[in-house]
């Protein structure tokens, strides 16, 4: 219970803050987005190095590249970017893969597959299903899925004495940030992560790090909306719930929709019912 309360100071800013998830997440150097930085990286540098003061990108080399491999933000690529893109060379990163819109479809599709990452089929089938039912049943799309942990962000507790630069291999691995450290317990950190992971594996992850005495997902307060979802032979069946008034505390007001979603596509309603004080 004490050590729970430790991390109330920094779970709280972590609640009060914001962050905006990056359209793409591919490490430093790492031009083609492959999760290495190799001689394809080399290659795609090379056609981007117009020297110094040269604020657009040569012909060969296309403007996002060429955003990429001006490493120290000065609007331009030249030696000492190379120096810094020869600093990353052989580096391996974690393949986040294309950054998803639909947050509800991606953050399910981790819970049910239990892995890292969304799986496409499975964020795919999720997506269609969901725009099917706010199609046919338009009072459902003030629904959002609110997993128990928020899925871009660690608090990790470094055992006394030791320096966050512990943490650097893994960080720069999963492009994490450290985002807040605590002035109140020493040695707490909250990362924020490029996009949304399967926290719950992040943290077990960072914990066999030595050095960390724990790694805690960031428990999401508040918000007593939920998405889930069976599947079976033919069907998929959907039980969405809109949480409303004072959910900390457990919501005052329920409404749950329950929807079939056919492998052909089609929607069917099973039922609608609200559940306590929802006048």
């Amino acid at each position: 219970m004490f050590r729970d309360l430790l991390l109330l100071p920094l779970l709280a800013s972590f609640l009060q803050s914001t962050f905006i998830l990056a359209d793409d997440c591919y490490g430093p150097a790492d031009l083609v987005a492959d999760g290495v930085v190799d001689a394809r990286d080399f290659s795609a540098f090379g056609s981007c190095l117009a020297g110094p003061g040269a604020p657009s990108s040569p012909t060969e080399c296309v403007a996002e590249t060429f955003a990429a491999a001006d490493m120290d933000g000065d609007g331009d690529v030249d030696l000492h970017d190379l120096a810094l893109f020869a600093t990353s060379f052989g580096g391996e990163y974690f393949v986040y893969g294309p950054h998803r819109d639909d947050r509800d479809a991606e953050l399910l599709a981790i819970e049910i597959s239990g892995e890292l990452r969304a799986p496409d089929a499975l964020y795919s089938r999720i997506h269609e299903d969901l725009l099917r039912i706010r199609e046919a049943y338009p009072e459902t799309s003030i629904v959002q899925h609110r997993p128990f942990y928020h899925p871009t962000r660690l608090i990790v507790q470094l055992q006394s004495g030791e320096p966050v630069g512990v943490l650097d291999p893994l960080n720069r691995y999963y492009q994490a940030d450290v985002f807040l450290s605590s002035q109140i317990t020493p040695g707490q950190h909250g990362l924020q992560f490029c996009d949304n992971l399967n926290m719950p594996l992040i943290a077990a992850e960072y914990q066999q790090v030595d050095g960390v005495l724990r790694a805690t997902i960031s428990y999401a307060i508040g918000g007593g909306d939920r998405i889930q979802i069976e599947f079976f032979d033919a069907f998929a069946r959907y039980t969405l719930v809109d949480g409303s008034g004072d959910c900390p505390a457990g919501c005052t007001c329920e409404r749950v929709w329950i929807v079939d979603v056919l492998d052909t596509g089609d929607v069917t309603l099973v039922s609608y019912a609200t559940y306590g004080d929802c006048e």
